[in-house]
């Protein structure tokens, strides 16, 4: 994969169509108590968002070697969640 091609694509659910107020979602300043579980449905939206994203690149890159790193913004909100006082929820197993 030497000749690969690297694309990073950078996620935020924010503004896909997930259902905000569920879940630990990387707003928690909406937080006025903790947040009810989310479900898959829940993201179901933001799957699809990537999912386009991730078909045109395919569709551009026509084959060619691709090696694709994708971030979002659920990484590193533990300060967020303990300022929020949910933090005990948002980590539980």
């Amino acid at each position: 994969m030497a000749d690969a091609e690297i694309i990073f694509v950078f996620g935020n659910p924010r503004g896909a169509g997930v259902t905000e107020g569920k879940g630990c979602f990387p707003w928690p300043e909406t937080y006025s108590e903790p947040p009810e579980p989310a479900t898959p449905a829940d993201w179901a939206p933001y799957g699809d968002v990537l999912r386009d994203i991730l078909d045109a690149v395919f569709e551009l890159r026509a084959g060619q070697p691709t090696v694709i790193r994708t971030a979002d913004l659920l990484a590193g909100q533990i300060t967020d969640w303990r300022q929020s006082g949910i933090e005990a929820e948002c980590t539980a197993e």
